[in-house]
């Protein structure tokens, strides 16, 4: 499956050097990179997942999450990704299972400046959303949210 990231690409490393992003292959051969997000969780990773190359940031572990908690993170995340772009929420169902905001990339190339884009949109989404994403994790914010953002 990794082959898939090899595959007719001149090196993930050069593309986001291109863009002044340091890619840097991991010892699990996936890529990862620093999004442009201070003081926030902020490395992302360049995976394959079902035929797709996907970029993204693992925002929190969805094990152990209330109902609540995962219905106010998934109303967030909706609006959240509805206002940038390129980027999604995503829920893993693999171990570990977490909540993910992702940018599916095009194939079967990739230039810079493409890449560019969907790390500067990641970015963003991760300075708008993290934080509120595992604030919303925890039980009483997330009733909150939900009794002032939806109809009952």
């Amino acid at each position: 499956p990794l082959d898939l990231l090899a595959e007719a690409e001149p090196g993930w490393e050069r593309l986001g050097e291109e863009g002044g992003w340091r890619v840097s292959r991991r010892e699990d051969d996936r890529y990862a990179v620093e999004l442009d997000a201070p003081g926030l969780m902020n490395q992302a990773f360049l995976e394959p997942r079902g035929g797709e190359r996907v970029l993204s940031l693992e925002l929190v572990r969805s094990t152990g999450l209330s109902q609540n908690s995962r219905r106010a993170i998934a109303l967030f995340l909706l609006g959240l990704t509805g206002r940038i772009r390129m980027v999604r929420g995503a829920l893993t169902r693999h171990e570990p299972e977490a909540v993910r905001l992702e940018v599916v990339l095009p194939q079967p190339a990739l230039t810079a400046g493409e890449l560019d884009l969907a790390l500067e949109a990641l970015s963003a989404a991760c300075r708008l959303g993290s934080r509120e994403v595992r604030a919303l994790a925890q039980e009483p914010l997330a009733r909150i949210y939900l009794a002032h953002t939806t109809e009952e």
